[in-house]
């Protein structure tokens, strides 16, 4: 539904605290205050911003400064900008969310949190490969497969090309899932993660390693087997990060275990 379909709510400049002696990129805090507020509820679709003097003045920003923020958070999608009218706070559908607003709210986290997910969403999606994916989709997926044995050496010899397969990998086991909020949601994650995985695939041994282990969820989810599938993937994921997490600085999380799906505990690879 579009905005401005909804009925209309003035808000007042009272809900919004004062920013303006705060440390960082004024711009930047003015978006985080408002997006803080929509993500919490206490704006909705639909709802008129108060006027320009009102907000910068409850902000304790420049109008200058608000006018930039407002621009930032139009092209998010989160506000519409009616010129006469005011700033109408948007209806933003799952789709828009996918592209624009997630990637920005996974840059917050650390390399433990962003595996976390990746666990979290891989493990399932290799299941559901194994039980979902077609005969065709399963000849695929055998076939990069083949394709990573045959230029193991490349791979082996080349970082960038060897995270760029790897990519193609997972990339096509999340299509396999047959999930598009999933598959949508693993590129993202991949490509924050880009140049950790690029120098993890430096690591001597690593990108063979990783090839083996491809094959044998590979061989799960050709045959099926959705357990084998799940179990295969986690422990690709542990020793993935395990290797990143060795190339660089160390978790803010210091303990040493991670957790599993199903909400267990069970020992990080060393």
């Amino acid at each position: 539904m579009r905005s401005d379909e909804l009925t209309s709510r003035s808000l007042d400049s009272s809900l919004f605290r004062q920013i303006g002696d705060r440390a960082a990129s004024l711009d930047e805090r003015i978006v985080a205050e408002i997006r803080a507020l929509i993500e919490a509820g206490r704006i909705s679709p639909g709802d008129r911003l108060p006027s320009e003097r009102e907000l910068a003045r409850a902000l304790r920003v420049s109008r200058a400064s608000l006018r930039e923020a407002l621009r930032r958070l139009a092209a998010l999608g989160l506000v519409e900008i009616r010129w006469g009218q005011g700033v109408f706070v948007r209806s933003v559908d799952l789709e828009f969310i996918l592209e624009h607003v997630a990637p920005l709210m996974l840059q917050d986290g650390s390399t433990a949190d962003l595996y976390e997910i990746r666990r979290l969403l891989e493990v399932e999606a290799a299941g559901w490969a194994a039980r979902r994916a077609t005969t065709s989709e399963r000849a695929e997926l055998r076939a990069l497969t083949a394709e990573g044995r045959a230029n193991r050496d490349r791979l082996a010899a080349d970082a960038n090309v060897a995270r760029d397969f790897d990519q193609r990998y997972h990339n096509l086991v999340a299509r396999l899932s047959h999930n598009q909020v999933l598959m949508r949601i693993m590129v993202s994650l991949l490509d924050l993660l880009g140049e950790l995985r690029q120098r993890s695939f430096a690591v001597p041994g690593r990108a063979l390693r990783s090839l083996e282990e491809h094959e044998q969820i590979t061989e799960a989810i050709v045959a099926g087997d959705v357990e084998a599938a799940r179990e295969r993937m986690l422990t690709h994921l542990r020793h993935a990060e395990a290797t990143v997490r060795g190339t660089s600085e160390p978790a803010v999380r210091g303990d040493a275990q991670s957790h599993d799906v199903d909400g267990g505990s069970g020992p990080r690879t060393p």
